[in-house]
């Protein structure tokens, strides 16, 4: 676009219209009438006279109608020039440099923008493979603890055991698990971002 600045150009318009005035006229003949006009001349020393007769055309004035004034008024134009610039030259040579210089804004932009986002997922997929491990240590964890808290059921249950050790198993058990609950959704959390980055289905 900046660098059309400098070409030459050619523009072609045309235009349309009719118009009606209120006040327009047509003339129609009615008639023709006779003016006598009685005249002499000296001929050889006599008087003649005789009568000239001017015939005289009468005209009746009628409105014209709209649609025809319309039809009778019309008028067409019709044009074409041409544009060819001779001291424009500097003018396009610094909108080209500056469209130059905006593009190379715009593609640093873009690379920064395709940088940040390459960080985004290298450093999503970093927290993925973080939440995953705490996810499976906490599951490690809970099966540990849960095991843990059959035996001290068992020793409670038979006696050998008391109701405090008891407690303290199951007390465990139940954080542990959560534990697991808020790592297991935070694991789907961090895999969804990355879903996204991909382009695929939010589905839960």
């Amino acid at each position: 676009m900046a660098k059309s600045l400098g070409l030459p150009s050619i523009s072609a318009s045309t235009s349309w219209g009719t118009a009606f005035s209120s006040v327009a006229k047509t003339l129609t003949e009615t008639g023709t009438t006779s003016n006598q006009i009685p005249v002499s001349a000296q001929f050889e020393g006599q008087t003649i006279p005789f009568v000239i007769n001017f015939p005289q055309t009468t005209y009746a004035s009628d409105g014209i109608p709209y649609f025809k004034q319309l039809g009778n008024n019309q008028n067409l134009n019709v044009g074409i020039s041409a544009r060819i610039p001779i001291f424009n030259g500097y003018n396009q040579k610094y909108q080209s440099q500056a469209a130059k210089i905006q593009k190379m804004q715009v593609d640093l932009q873009n690379q920064g923008t395709k940088l940040q986002i390459k960080q985004n997922i290298d450093q999503a997929y970093i927290t993925m493979l973080n939440a995953q491990k705490r996810y499976s240590a906490t599951l490690a964890q809970t099966n540990a603890l849960e095991r843990s808290f059959k035996a001290a059921e068992s020793r409670y249950n038979a006696g050998a055991s008391n109701f405090v050790d008891y407690n303290l198993a199951k007390t465990n058990l139940d954080r542990a698990k959560s534990n697991l609950i808020v790592a297991k959704y935070d694991y789907i959390f961090r895999i969804k971002i990355l879903d996204f980055y991909q382009n695929k289905p939010i589905e839960f």
